[in-house]
């Protein structure tokens, strides 16, 4: 659900923190992400666009806070203080081959995510610095795909300069 609602990077989910997350304002920040050069090692983000503050909603908030555990990191393993990005994307794979999802990865979520804030006319810039992304054009070329409702409403807006 986070990578869904967010948009974020596995490694930045493997290590996010209680303290990352602000219920009063619905807010996670960013200032960290499992590092996958050195194992084990948690470190800033490659660049300064990948420190953020991102927006979530409240319906996110509320599902994160009926975690219920002590510890600080918000998601703990029974061996590590977190969770590690290969361990995320391994039971994320078990899942959609449970139900039969074929082509799906758990990094498809960024992308999905990018698309859809795409499609529901939110500014590229906002979409670029949401994910960390130091370029806007990278971001559209790279996260957004092309679906039929960004082709409808391209349609739409024929019709109306035609009127």
């Amino acid at each position: 659900m986070v990578a869904s609602y967010t948009g974020l990077r596995v490694g930045e989910i493997a290590v996010l923190k209680w303290r990352h997350i602000d219920m009063v304002n619905n807010v996670i920040s960013v200032d960290s992400t499992y590092c996958r050069d050195e194992p084990g090692e948690i470190k800033a983000p490659k660049t300064q666009a990948g420190i953020r503050k991102v927006p979530v909603s409240i319906d996110l908030i509320d599902r994160i806070r009926k975690i219920k555990h002590t510890k600080e990191f918000l998601f703990p393993t029974k061996q590590l203080p977190y969770i590690t990005p290969s361990e995320i994307s391994h039971k994320f794979t078990r899942i959609v081959r449970k139900l039969n999802i074929k082509n799906v990865t758990f990094h498809s979520l960024r992308h999905t995510h990018a698309t859809m804030l795409v499609e529901s006319n939110i500014h590229p810039k906002a979409v670029q610095i949401r994910l960390g992304h130091s370029d806007p054009g990278f971001t559209l070329r790279t996260y957004t795909h092309n679906t039929d409702k960004l082709q409808n409403g391209i349609a739409e807006l024929d019709l109306l300069a035609m009127s």
